[in-house]
């Protein structure tokens, strides 16, 4: 039924042997113009099935009395306008279902985009969620850095205190008089009383009166084996620290100054000192404020009270 020539298949079929004296052949042949075997199957079991019904109708004509008599040359073309029919239905059959296809595929292409739509609106919504969650985490770490630098601040100000107290307290008993019992007198009746002894002037503890600048001179700026860097950058925290809270002495430092220090150095513009001209440092956080400037990270607030700390 099938036969492969070329690169094309051809279907097949032989002609009953009471129709050949009319159709004036004894076999039917047809391209079926396609090298896909499947399909080249499918056309021949349709073309099988309407050459087997236009043998029928053949027959019919030729044997059911007709007013007219019909000729081998009208079933030839009979049988020949029976072929071109089919063609074109099968033609109209693939291209029915070509534009089907087309429909469909157009559909499910629309479906997609509106899916790659819900899905883009999506990642919009949750991407800012995102975001405020990023910052929220930002801004709780450099509080934590920041909180655990003024906790270290704090610990290391009461071991100092700590280390002053017991100094004084050396301090005071190296003054107290030393209690001496008198020496016994075999021809004394009566006890002499000891002699008492003039304690000494109370010294003063010289670093009470010492200053933030004063101390920094001393144990940072001259020292030289410390680096350029390191002897700049306490300079300017130190200037931050005059300049809002004055020069204080270094006693009167307590854990609310360095509080407050905290908090003006997170509300400090970034850009703070970089120009040539600067705000003073409370006016500067007034204005970063009200324009919602970059303010210092909690990386170099850390820094400030590292120094602070080291002094």
């Amino acid at each position: 039924m099938l036969r492969l020539v070329g690169s094309n298949y051809y279907f097949r079929r032989a002609v009953p042997m009471d129709l050949r004296l009319w159709l004036g052949r004894g076999e039917v042949s047809h391209s079926l113009k396609t090298s896909n075997k499947l399909a080249a199957r499918q056309q021949a079991a349709l073309l099988y099935a309407r050459t087997g019904q236009c043998f029928e109708e053949i027959r019919r004509m030729t044997t059911e009395p007709s007013a007219k008599t019909l000729s081998a040359a009208d079933i030839i073309h009979f049988y020949e306008q029976f072929v071109k029919d089919l063609e074109n239905h099968h033609t109209v059959c693939i291209d029915e279902l070509t534009m089907r296809h087309k429909a469909e595929s157009a559909g499910q292409t629309l479906r997609e985009a509106e899916f790659l739509h819900t899905v883009m609106r999506f990642l919009d919504v949750i991407g800012q969620h995102f975001e405020h969650t990023d910052d929220f985490l930002r801004e709780l770490r450099q509080q934590n850095a920041v909180t655990h630098a003024v906790t270290r601040t704090r610990e290391n100000m009461l071991r100092e205190e700590i280390t002053g107290l017991r100094k004084m307290v050396v301090e005071i008993k190296a003054t107290l008089p030393q209690e001496r019992l008198p020496a016994p007198q075999a021809d004394d009746a009566e006890t002499r009383l000891p002699t008492p002894t003039v304690s000494p002037p109370k010294k003063q503890r010289i670093a009470s009166s010492q200053t933030i600048n004063t101390m920094v001179q001393r144990f940072i700026l001259n020292d030289t084996s410390k680096s350029a860097d390191t002897l700049k950058g306490t300079r300017t925290t130190v200037d931050l620290f005059v300049e809002a809270f004055g020069d204080l002495p270094v006693t009167q430092v307590t854990g609310t100054t360095a509080g407050d220090f905290k908090d003006l150095l997170l509300g400090l513009p970034a850009t703070h000192g970089k120009a040539k001209k600067c705000l003073p440092i409370r006016d500067a956080v007034k204005v970063a404020k009200e324009q919602g400037l970059k303010t210092l990270s909690g990386k170099t607030t850390k820094k400030h009270f590292s120094r602070m700390s080291a002094l």
